[in-house]
């Protein structure tokens, strides 16, 4: 394995690797992959053996056709069952008991023999997401810290596929979208990836060049190994629809006329054609992390090939304050080849975006404090988005979430009956 780090001559092989079952072969990567590897327990070695022996368990590998040559059959011998390790107090307290045996495996076969010397949960949780917990872990040779992030999914859902999550974070992961992962499991529902800390609000750069950053990561994961697929993003919006209706959260009167807006919009958007690309789908500030001095996207569960235009209509409800700053968004990605019919269609998926994020903050307000509902009243009584920007992809509570829903569907139904809206949907038909 070539470390571009090391200049020296190389020294001849000796004889007695090959019989140790341990072939050397180079491996070329960028100094940021060094770097990651070589702060991981054990070294570069150790770090990518871990990571092919999880991948090779739990990738989502694609068919093959028949022309396509088989794996040796040396990679399909069956392999000694990973070491289980003893999990610290701090981690029994905090992780389900039935989940607790699969943790332990997985712990070993991210550190092996490397100590847990603390185990902290992280704030924000709520009820039936994930458990996340940052874990300091003490290598023995070299000895030093290092700090992960252990993530525990919840139960599944409609919208939620753990072994699809999965897929899309190793290939985000690869791509350094998102942060370094050390071991996933789909099966047990457990990730380990780096931790990475947070800038200060006072070093973070200005609006404007956050934007500039989040495109930057966006067009090299739209530019990625496509994700496995997922369900079309209006097909999403119902499901999510569908369980607040179940939940009794939604005043059917009171949002009656934002549904009807939505099915204009829905059947609209269903009769465009829709290329696909590796989409986040869910691009909400709180899914942004500066750190290192760039941009990285966290939390992939929604994540699958979808319409590009999914992640820049959240990264422009979430940052553009203006329409100045909404051209800005089309501009840096699309270039040159900007067009009338790009703004359209990021117009009608920017209102898409408002509604999938409005019903994920009720669905989550349904199952934190049952009997609430938004009501006729409530919406009345929202401010303007302009108002609570400052708040989205972060409420609080569950009283700021069921407020920001609030606010954020009147936003959309307000964009939907604006002359824009009729205007874009005339662009788009005469572009077909």
């Amino acid at each position: 394995m070539a470390d571009p780090t090391d200049s020296g001559p190389r020294a001849s092989r000796g004889r007695g690797r090959p019989k140790l079952g341990v072939v050397g072969r180079e491996v070329t990567l960028l100094p940021e992959h060094w770097a990651w590897l070589n702060r991981q327990p054990g070294g570069a070695s150790v770090a990518l053996r871990n990571l092919v022996e999880a991948a090779s368990r739990t990738a989502v590998i694609p068919s093959r056709s028949p022309a396509t040559p088989q794996a040796p059959q040396a990679l399909q011998a069956p392999r000694a069952p990973t070491p289980v390790v003893a999990l610290p107090a701090g981690l029994r307290r905090v992780i389900p008991a039935e989940k607790q045996a699969a943790a332990r495996r997985c712990l070993a076969a991210a550190f092996g023999a490397a100590a847990i010397e603390a185990a902290d949960l992280m704030p924000g949780g709520k009820p039936g997401s994930a458990i996340v917990i940052r874990l300091t872990v003490r290598a023995a040779a070299p000895p030093r810290e290092t700090e992960y992030l252990m993530r525990i999914e919840g139960p599944s859902s409609p919208v939620r596929d753990t072994e699809r999550h999965y897929a899309c974070l190793r290939i985000a992961a690869a791509a350094h979208v998102a942060p370094g992962l050390v071991h996933a499991d789909a099966r047990a529902g457990i990730a380990i990836s780096e931790f990475l800390t947070p800038m200060a609000p006072a070093d973070l750069p200005s609006r404007a060049d956050r934007i500039r950053a989040i495109l930057k990561r966006l067009k090299r994961l739209h530019a990625a190994p496509l994700f496995p697929p997922g369900p079309p993003y209006t097909d999403v919006i119902d499901s999510l629809l569908a369980r607040c209706r179940a939940s009794g959260i939604l005043d059917e009167h009171a949002v009656r006329e934002h549904l009807a807006l939505y099915a204009r919009l829905a059947a609209a958007y269903r009769a465009l054609a829709t290329e696909t690309v590796s989409s986040h789908n869910d691009l909400n500030p709180g899914n942004i992390l500066f750190a290192r001095q760039r941009a990285w996207l966290v939390d992939w569960e929604s994540a699958s090939a979808a319409d590009p235009y999914v992640d820049l209509a959240a990264l422009t409800n979430g940052y553009a304050v203006n329409r100045y700053d909404e051209e800005m968004v089309l501009r840096i990605y699309f270039g040159s080849q900007l067009t009338d019919a790009h703004r359209a269609r990021a117009f009608l998926l920017q209102q898409l975006n408002r509604l999938f994020c409005a019903l994920k903050l009720l669905n989550g307000v349904a199952a934190g404090t049952p009997q609430t509902r938004l009501t006729a009243e409530l919406l009345s009584a929202a401010p303007r988005f302009s108002e609570v920007r400052q708040e989205w992809g972060s409420p609080a509570t569950d009283r700021g979430r069921l407020r920001l829903a609030g606010v954020v569907l009147e936003e959309m139904k307000s964009s939907l009956q604006s002359p824009r809206f009729a205007e874009a949907l005339r662009v788009l038909a005469s572009a077909d």
